[in-house]
């Protein structure tokens, strides 16, 4: 049954702000994140109250107030039912600890996650933009990498990345290092992980630094056309192994995802 159709006698809604509800929620562990128009900011906690007593299992109901802002990712949403925004999410075998109100966290990664898994071999991986490990730990829990350095300029991220590192029993091969990744001192790499948009291109001279040769660079970043996309990548020499378009990010703007060597 839709979502819509398992709240309709559980929240008292005129015809008009029912029309108003979303068809759908996403899911972080136990909690929910909800996008709810402006029309019904005043009914959010009565929607969340129904939605946990239609989902049981949801603990937790919040709903989107905007973008992720700035360098360190941080989400816009705010709580409107249930208890605390700290949750433990399982995916493909993985367990990240996060709180949704602090921590950026995408679920529409899932098949680059997968990808990667299949492709990393005794490697050493280095992850500029860990955040709380969506990428590379999943790497460090189920390859037979030599060393995995995941860095993160969020505080909030980089408390559950130590976590998630713990949780998931991988501390003999990962080591997770604060601060802005053009500042720190990096290993060298066969594999860079670039999961940052926007902006993403002021952080190749970066990936190059520390990439060997013949080593694999993944660069992420949102343009409207895979030309707009690729041209710095081009313009610093780097090779294009593969491009694939992620999903939209907004009207004619696409996410995108390039492997490239040197």
């Amino acid at each position: 049954m839709k979502f819509k159709e398992e709240l309709k006698n559980l929240v008292k809604l005129s015809e008009e702000e029912f029309s108003l509800l979303p068809s759908g929620f996403q899911t972080v562990g136990s909690v929910a994140v909800l996008n709810l128009p402006k029309e019904l900011d005043e009914r959010a906690g009565m929607v969340g109250e129904a939605l946990m007593k239609a989902y049981p299992r949801i603990k937790t109901v919040c709903v989107k107030t905007g973008g992720v802002k700035g360098f360190q990712r941080l989400p816009s949403v705010k709580k409107v039912a249930g208890n605390g925004t700290v949750t433990v999410h399982r995916e493909s075998g993985v367990l990240f600890r996060l709180d949704v109100s602090k921590v950026m966290f995408s679920k529409g990664n899932l098949f680059e996650r997968s990808r990667l898994v299949k492709e990393v071999g005794r490697e050493t991986v280095v992850d500029l933009f860990a955040g709380i490990g969506y990428f590379s730990i999943p790497i460090a829990r189920f390859c037979p990498v030599k060393r995995v350095v995941g860095v993160e300029v969020n505080p909030s991220s980089f408390r559950f990345l130590k976590e998630n590192v713990e949780l998931n029993s991988v501390e003999k091969v990962y080591t997770p290092v604060l601060g802005d990744c053009r500042k720190v001192v990096l290993p060298r790499a066969d594999r860079v992980l670039m999961g940052f948009f926007p902006g993403t291109e002021g952080f190749l001279d970066t990936a190059l630094k520390i990439v060997r040769k013949g080593g694999r660079i993944h660069y992420h970043n949102i343009a409207r056309s895979k030309e707009e996309f690729l041209k710095p990548v081009l313009e610093k020499g780097l090779k294009v192994l593969g491009v694939r378009k992620v999903k939209s990010f907004a009207p004619r703007v696409w996410h995108w995802v390039a492997d490239l060597t040197t």
